[in-house]
């Protein structure tokens, strides 16, 4: 038996909390309660500094800031720890709330001085504030633009944005960036209160921000909130923790809530959770009650999750269609294989996490069911690159490092907290007093000085370009947020001229059909589009309607042009927005990664005045062809 320590961390979560007696009311869970309440007042009150000192992540206060912000924090938990000369559990969900606030305040500064998200409206942060604005005049689940489609992605987080921007009368796409910065923060959060209930506070406390450290994207936010969620939600739902299951109302809710935020990691971790589902029902005496349990998970998450699955399962069956964002790959494909040997401190600790959950199978409840979500990930990849190769469809396995780094990044956590007192015994070497106390000060110190420095813009962090072009990005009337060379700014898509020309003719709110050269106008504006810029979608049958524009394209008569255009096999094209270039007005379509771009070129001549009503005076070469009402 390994030596009692007398530090008094591990003192305090090695004793395990008596169960209530049953006749008892149900006492608080004061360690949730911390946790929740310093969560809530820590965010109130970094939303509350940074609307009234003005910072902006530009400038030495930008970043000094949160950090001066969060060893205050620190410090002020020491201070308790000492009074107290122990480490209760309440103190560990109250360092936990804390860090989730923090969290919140270090991205709410460095993307203070704009209303954009992170990276800007560029790619898949254009798509995403394109469903917020869309959520902005609609409750039901709906494609980011094109009328008529179920959405495909998981809509969750842009409707809450949408939802909230009709409520507080504010634009979507203004909301999108304080939406990230919170559900970083509500990841810290919500991963601790999961784990609580698998491990002790302090081990459930560093095991989550860990975990975090490995996949802080907050232009991905909801992809970390569901991730550091579903490690947890995995183990505890499906495996044999040693402090019991989740109850299956509570599983069924949180994988409902995953699934409608970020599914991926059910596929992408698939293989695992089967793995761990067959081994759990194998070692089970009542092998009924166990699938009884799966059966009421699964349907409440199903129930929880309706609203976006229903539609989404229809539109499979009565629109069709053959998936093609998968194809042709990504230039990541091959990215971290072997994380692990990276030499960062991350990767020494992901590192560990590998050797613990291959030698602590026998004698921990978690290393066997994490060693087969890790497995089944990199099953999953193998899978997808055999795929790829003989099929062009990568399934998305690029993905597959985020779920198996912060698996053995929390790994690695959970061994240090099971190898270490042993390791000591066997040397015969007495820890430390507060050795636990300063190695976690420093580990968490360090994560959250880390954080800081790459996400502040203008310092040269390894995000800062995520950061910066949040602030390069024009507002919809051209003018720009901060002075730099014209060069540096992101080329100005002229929203509110385009919107000023479409409304004069067809009225404010119009519900015409746009072919549109930048499909920053959805962000923007929630009107309806006719295709995607980038290849993508299922229902939305990507190539059969570049099919349809490129016969519009070939038709050169301006009449059968107005008809054709109007009658196209998936609805009409009411508005055209260009770009001119080289004595054409053209539409451009990217087809994939290292594919030739579809480039659409129209002629001047196919508009026909009689039809149309053409603006082809607007900034930075683009023109704006209205059909006549």
């Amino acid at each position: 038996m390994t030596t009692q320590t007398d530090d008094p961390i591990v003192r305090e979560d090695a004793a395990e909390p008596a169960p209530p007696h049953p006749r008892r009311r149900p006492r608080i869970d004061w360690t949730v309660a911390w946790a929740v309440g310093t969560w809530a007042v820590g965010t109130v009150v970094a939303e509350i500094v940074l609307h009234k000192s003005h910072l902006t992540g530009y400038g030495v206060r930008g970043w000094a800031a949160p950090l001066g912000y969060g060893f205050a924090g620190c410090a002020a938990i020491l201070v308790v720890f000492a009074v107290l000369r122990r480490a209760p559990e309440w103190l560990a969900g109250a360092s936990a709330g804390f860090f989730g606030s923090w969290v919140t305040m270090v991205l709410g500064t460095a993307i203070a001085g704009t209303p954009f998200p992170f990276q800007g409206l560029i790619g898949d942060s254009a798509r995403l504030t394109a469903m917020a604005t869309r959520y902005s005049v609609t409750w039901t689940s709906t494609d980011a633009f094109i009328p008529g489609l179920p959405s495909e992605y998981p809509p969750l987080f842009p409707w809450l944005v949408g939802r909230t921007s009709v409520l507080i009368g504010t634009d979507a796409w203004r909301l999108v960036g304080t939406f990230e910065t919170l559900f970083m923060g509500v990841a810290i959060l919500g991963g601790f209160l999961l784990w609580r209930r698998l491990v002790p506070a302090w081990v459930a406390m560093v095991t989550t921000v860990l975990g975090f450290a490995t996949f802080a994207i907050p232009n991905k936010s909801y992809e970390v909130l569901t991730v550091i969620l579903f490690v947890p939600w995995v183990l505890g739902t499906f495996g044999r923790p040693a402090r019991g299951r989740l109850h299956w109302l509570t599983a069924g809710i949180v994988g409902g809530l995953i699934i409608q935020t970020y599914y991926g990691w059910l596929v992408l971790g698939g293989f695992g959770v089967l793995a761990i589902a067959y081994m759990t029902w194998r070692a089970e005496t009542d092998r009924k009650a166990f699938l009884l349990h799966l059966v009421k998970v699964g349907v409440t998450a199903v129930v929880v999750a309706a609203w976006y699955i229903v539609p989404l399962v229809y539109g499979a069956v009565t629109i069709g269609g053959k998936n093609v964002a998968d194809l042709y790959g990504s230039s990541n494909l091959l990215d971290l294989l072997f994380p692990f040997l990276a030499g960062t401190p991350i990767a020494w600790l992901e590192l560990i996490g590998l050797v613990g959950l291959v030698f602590l199978t026998r004698s921990t409840w978690w290393a066997t069911p994490m060693l087969a979500l890790v497995a089944g990930a990199y099953l999953y990849r193998v899978v997808a690159l055999a795929g790829f190769a003989a099929s062009q469809h990568s399934l998305l396995g690029q993905y597959t490092p985020n779920l198996y780094c912060a698996v053995l990044a929390m790994a690695g956590v959970l061994t240090l907290v099971e190898a270490v007192p042993k390791l000591l015994d066997r040397l015969r070497v007495a820890a430390p007093k507060g050795g636990v106390v300063i190695a976690l000060s420093v580990a968490l110190s360090f994560v959250a000085y880390s954080f800081t420095m790459d996400w502040m813009p203008n310092i040269g962090g390894r995000y800062s370009d995520y950061t910066e072009r949040a602030y390069l990005e024009p507002l919809p009337d051209g003018s720009h947020l901060i002075n730099k060379p014209a060069s540096q700014y992101t080329p100005w898509f002229p929203v509110t001229p385009i919107q000023q020309d479409v409304e004069k003719v067809l009225g404010p709110n119009p519900s015409a059909v746009i072919l549109s050269a930048d499909e920053r106008l959805f962000s923007f504006l929630p009107w309806h589009g006719y295709t995607y810029n980038d290849m993508g979608g299922t229902t939305a049958h990507w190539f059969e309607r570049l099919a349809e524009i490129r016969k519009l394209e070939a038709t050169h008569d301006p009449g059968e042009f107005a008809s054709a255009s109007a009658h196209t096999a998936y609805g009409p094209i009411d508005v055209f927005v260009l770009l001119k270039k080289d004595g054409t007005w053209q539409w451009d379509g990217h087809v994939g990664f290292n594919q030739p771009e579809a480039i659409i070129k129209f002629q001047p001549t196919q508009f026909d005045t009689a039809t149309w009503i053409v603006d082809d005076n607007l900034p930075n070469d683009y023109v704006v062809a209205i059909r006549r009402p």
